[in-house]
């Protein structure tokens, strides 16, 4: 109803236990007469205020006049295929309707929805991942996984980590494993769960990323570089007739101290085989040497991430630890003089960079991940907490702890032509944006757990 007035009607059908179709129309003697987007606006209210946070729209046969209405709504295409009976596209669309629900999702939708024609190639695929339970390898379940329930591809997924992955509501189908890479009988045991002829996808995202953990583990953080990627290439990998691809993901760490900024993926810098951040730093440097030697045989990208965040970190690092002080009104705490700067790239935008870099037909090799803008200090991201959060918080600088790393670089901002030349794709979450939304997702992660 409009003013009172009907114009319109819908009736549901295919029921599930995730969603429900609508049929929605206006009434034959109310066409015309330009009321249709109120009308669905006053629909997509009603399904805001029932708790509906997505709604997908299929235009049977391209309307120019409907999908004006639908654009104007906040429809987007998440895809489209070719109607040979009237000679036009079909088109699924998707909206969001209620922006501020679910962080996560929304950002998992926007990743599918930016590369969707490239995720059909993980079809009919298997995915194996390590490190389940760390920051990329999540964000890869999450995305599979949404591939699977929200977009019907098959995908047969193992994921993998030292201790048990925390998935919640896994897929019935799906290989939850506790495995560690370095030990040559766990990975036996993975193996067991692919079988020789089919599409297989690795990503091996295991390793110890937190500098405090790093710290007190240094032989083990070397070791997960070294002989846990070369058990997860020569174990899972060999002779795999429909490997389509390993990625292997090391760090801008490998960059060392260099003084040419932006860094492209051609510099070298310097590293301390004796600092207290060399177990990491060499340990990146040996995986990548790995992976250049295989790939020779393999196709193997690897990717050089430059400071990601988003939900999901869970850690020491930077990002998290300035959130969660800020979250809870405690002090945001600088080490040293505050000046190191860093670029920052949110979740979203890394994800689609690697997911479409991971088809086959995207040359093996080397890729910075990141954002290439703005570089900001400590100091100035410190700043940015107080300025844009809901927060009482402060900033407290201090000398370095004992037990964190101190000989960090001064500078890091990446270079991201190569990456963005091979996949067609720059960054668009500003860092605002980005901080906002992580410390959103993490408040509603408190009400409502994802793991």
């Amino acid at each position: 109803y409009v003013d009172e007035v009907r114009v319109g009607y819908f009736r549901t059908s295919k029921r599930t236990k995730k969603s429900i179709w609508i049929g929605l129309d206006i009434a034959a003697d109310q066409r015309g007469r330009g009321i249709a987007h109120s009308a669905y606006v006053k629909f997509m209210e009603y399904l805001k205020d029932i708790g509906i946070d997505r709604c997908y729209l299929a235009v049977l046969g391209h309307n120019e006049r409907a999908m004006h209405i639908y654009n104007k709504l906040g429809f987007h295409i998440i895809y489209s295929d070719y109607n040979y009976i009237h000679n036009c596209l079909d088109h699924k669309m998707m909206v969001t309707i209620n922006r501020a629900s679910d962080i996560l999702n929304q950002d998992t939708h926007f990743i599918i929805e930016q590369c969707y024609d490239i995720l059909k190639n993980y079809n009919n695929s298997t995915i194996f991942i390590t490190g389940a339970n760390g920051f990329i390898g999540k964000w890869l379940y999450q995305v599979f996984n949404t591939l699977r329930s929200d977009y019907k591809m098959v995908i047969k997924m193992i994921v993998s980590d030292v201790d048990v992955p925390k998935i919640q509501n896994p897929h019935a189908d799906d290989s939850i494993v506790k495995c560690n890479i370095i030990d040559v009988e766990d990975v036996k045991e993975v193996r067991s769960y692919i079988h020789l002829n089919e599409r297989l996808y690795i990503f091996n995202c295991a390793g110890i990323a937190n500098p405090s953990s790093y710290m007190k583990n240094p032989i083990a953080t070397l070791d997960v570089s070294y002989i846990g990627t070369k058990n997860i290439i020569d174990i899972i990998g060999n002779r795999r007739k429909n490997l389509q691809n390993i990625a292997l993901f090391s760090s801008s760490e490998i960059y060392g101290d260099i003084n040419i900024i932006p860094t492209s993926e051609e510099n070298v810098g310097t590293i301390s085989t004796t600092g207290n951040r060399a177990c990491y730093d060499v340990g990146k440097l040996v995986l990548e040497t790995l992976g250049n030697i295989y790939k020779e045989v393999y196709p193997i990208k690897i990717f050089r991430p430059f400071n990601l965040y988003g939900p999901f970190m869970e850690d020491t690092r930077i990002m998290p630890t300035f959130l969660n002080a800020a979250e809870r009104d405690l002090p945001i705490t600088v080490y040293g003089d505050g000046e190191q700067s860093r670029t920052y790239c949110y979740a979203s935008d890394a994800m689609i960079m690697i997911l479409k870099a991971c088809i086959p037909n995207v040359p093996s090799g080397f890729y910075n991940i990141g954002n290439d803008t703005p570089e900001v200090s400590v100091n100035k991201l410190a700043e940015m907490m107080l300025d844009i959060l809901p927060t009482e918080s402060v900033v407290n600088k201090i000398d370095y702890p004992d037990d964190y790393p101190h000989e960090e670089p001064m500078r890091r901002r990446p270079d991201i032509s190569k990456i963005s030349g091979t996949v067609k794709y720059l960054p668009v979450v500003s860092l605002g944006s980005g901080i906002l939304r992580t410390f959103e997702h993490n408040k509603q992660r408190k009400h409502d757990p994802i793991i």
